[in-house]
């Protein structure tokens, strides 16, 4: 995100929390990016910038198996390994906000699947 206000991108960037709740977790990355952008963008700028999710998983070192059924998937279809603390939850959040918003592609739409 801090790439994004620094360069005037207007996409928008979704952060998906896998450890830290609302609105712990929000001010966490909103002082991160203050700290790296020392002044170079507005509070305004970057409030709006920061879109911080924390309602796809039960947070840090809780078990899901929702996550663990995504990394069964995963690994099963395509070879690639997530772990049941990281690259799992932030997935599983990843292909549900895909789901929710309709943005699928080919790949997106067999793993919108699994959730």
């Amino acid at each position: 995100m801090c790439g994004q206000l620094m360069n005037h991108d207007k996409r928008k960037i979704v952060g998906i929390s896998i450890a830290r709740k609302n609105p712990r977790g929000r001010e966490i990355v909103l002082e991160s990016v203050r700290l790296y952008l020392a002044g170079k963008a507005a509070e305004e700028q970057i409030q709006k910038a920061v879109i911080f999710l924390d309602v796809y998983t039960s947070g840090y070192g809780k078990g899901d198996k929702r996550v663990m059924g995504i990394i069964q998937t995963v690994l099963s279809t395509y070879g690639i390994p997530l772990d049941e603390t990281y690259t799992g939850k932030a997935f599983m959040g990843k292909i549900l906000v895909i789901k929710k918003s309709c943005l699928f592609t080919q790949a997106e739409r067999h793993c919108s699947l699994m959730c």
